[in-house]
């Protein structure tokens, strides 16, 4: 299935696992060597389960994602060790996990900011691009809930979706996953306004 999407896409692929770390080793190795000449990001690197899928990544030139769950020193400490294992920082994403709209958004921004901030006032682990998962948007309990009076699920999902990924965006972010494609396109125009183009 893998090299089937592999083939079927020309974009750099963002491949996670399931967060156990004995699974996530021998899965993410077998994906690196699947993707080997390819460009992937594999993830999530955590502080304590980093070793395997940095040595995945790096045995077939792929990146890595470093997750750092709302922590700025964590997020530093895991690019520290990520570097100090032989990664490159060019080959790193940091997230430092986004939390949407109405479950603790505005923490997630003021995290993404300090971050980001950090990284132009100069410090070199700091500036290596943020990337935030806003698809958790889609769980948040007022988008879940039946009721049509606020429209439908799937309006709701999009706007919360979007509200989470431009607010992402704002704070630091350079990349965002979205789960609807019409999310991609209300970012877009949002980044078009902001920015004079995509």
């Amino acid at each position: 299935l893998f090299k089937e999407v592999l083939k079927a896409v020309s974009l750099p692929l963002f491949v996670y696992g399931c967060g156990f770390e004995e699974k996530d080793a021998k899965l993410m190795e077998a994906i690196s060597n699947a993707g080997k000449g390819e460009r992937l990001f594999i993830g999530l690197a955590e502080e304590k389960a980093y070793k395997s899928l940095t040595a995945a990544a790096m045995a077939n030139g792929h990146g890595l994602v470093a997750f750092s769950n709302l922590d700025i020193n964590l997020a530093k400490q895991i690019n520290i060790l990520l570097m100090d294992f032989g990664m490159k920082p060019e080959n790193i994403l940091m997230d430092p996990l986004m939390a949407p709209l109405g479950m603790g958004l505005e923490y997630s921004y003021s995290v993404i900011e300090r971050l980001r901030i950090g990284a132009l006032m100069g410090d070199p682990v700091l500036q290596i691009p943020m990337i935030c998962d806003c698809s958790c948007a889609w769980t948040v309990p007022e988008v879940l809930e039946e009721d049509d009076g606020k429209g439908t699920q799937v309006e709701r999902g999009v706007n919360w979706e979007v509200i989470t990924a431009e607010a992402a965006l704002m704070a630091g972010a350079a990349l965002v996953i979205t789960r609807h494609p019409e999310s991609v396109k209300h970012i877009r125009a949002t980044i078009a306004d902001l920015y004079g183009g995509v």
